[in-house]
């Protein structure tokens, strides 16, 4: 039913402030770079590019969370996902996620899509790429970032 698209960023330095978590986007639907969600302290959580109900950030912008759900994971959305963490006074901070919908599976016997939930970490995934195997698979995906090095 959902997938989340999961950022958490570390720092050793408290004098990072992290200004804003951006998410783009480069899908079989979106052929072009998108920026197409944003989460910041003054303006919170928003959709810039028009807005995709299947979206909802469920992170924590205090925890430096920047947590994604995808609900109805189509083929179109398969592609690269990249999470940018701006600080001040250090700058960018991005990690590119790939996302591959190689299929559906159905169920044989009442014709709907088998639902599974699957938790990976991101340092497990195989060549740096993900498979979501059916549209009602929960995946949460995990990109981390250590700002002391």
């Amino acid at each position: 039913m959902q997938n989340n698209l999961f950022n958490h960023i570390f720092t050793r330095d408290v004098l990072r402030t992290l200004t804003q978590i951006s998410w783009q986007r480069l899908t079989r639907g979106k052929p072009r770079t998108d920026n197409f969600y944003t989460i910041s302290s003054h303006y919170g959580p928003r959709s810039v590019n028009g807005h995709d109900d299947r979206f909802r950030f469920i992170g924590s912008f205090t925890d430096k969370e920047g947590t994604l759900q995808l609900s109805n994971v189509t083929l179109m959305d398969e592609g690269t996902y990249t999470c940018v963490f701006t600080l001040f006074p250090s700058g960018i901070h991005e990690t590119a996620i790939p996302l591959i919908v190689p299929g559906m599976i159905h169920s044989k016997c009442c014709s709907c899509c088998v639902c599974m939930y699957i938790s990976i970490r991101r340092d497990l995934i195989e060549n740096e790429q993900l498979f979501i195997y059916n549209k009602c698979a929960t995946i949460n995906l995990e990109c981390a970032k250590s700002l002391g090095d």
